[in-house]
């Protein structure tokens, strides 16, 4: 990715395209993770390895704040600017969420970017982790599964091609 985070959304769609099985390397993981591809569907194992403070969320190369639709309507580029610096990370993202969806939103130092995304792999786990919800729905309406096991995220999603 272009600041070096890591995109479970961007790994996801790459793996879609390789073999039936395999390994792959993305930006923001240090070592090749296995992925899979059956009955249109791709699955991702991405290492276990997590930190949470409170509504903070921290994952290799990328870390999350998330709020209640109740709490708050609004993620500014600023508060996340200064999140990515606190934590020293090359990203940082902000959910808000209702239930069961998502509403992400994705900062990137590198480039000082700063977007509301339409869907968040990462911002997927990360508020699996905050909420124990394993099927997270994006802003497309399209479902990411989330398992985790004792080492790794089993991360799953329907990747088809847009045309």
């Amino acid at each position: 990715m272009m600041g070096g985070e890591l995109c479970i959304n961007a790994t996801l769609a790459f793996a879609s395209t390789l073999d039936k099985n395999g390994e792959l390397t993305t930006s923001g993981l240090k070592n090749p993770i296995p992925y899979s591809n059956k009955n249109e569907t791709t699955t991702i194992q991405i290492p276990f390895k997590f930190k949470k403070d409170d509504n903070v969320i921290l994952l290799d190369g990328i870390g999350f704040i998330l709020y209640d639709t109740k709490e708050k309507y609004e993620i500014k580029k600023s508060e996340l600017s200064d999140l990515s610096k606190k934590y020293k990370l090359p990203a940082f993202g902000g959910i808000i969420y209702n239930k069961n969806k998502i509403i992400p939103y994705v900062y990137v130092a590198g480039v000082n970017s700063f977007v509301k995304e339409t869907a968040c792999g990462s911002g997927s786990v990360a508020f699996s982790i905050f909420s124990g919800i394993k099927e997270v729905v994006q802003p497309t309406e399209k479902i990411i599964s989330i398992k985790m096991n004792t080492e790794f995220f089993d991360i799953s999603a329907k990747v088809t091609s847009y045309e």
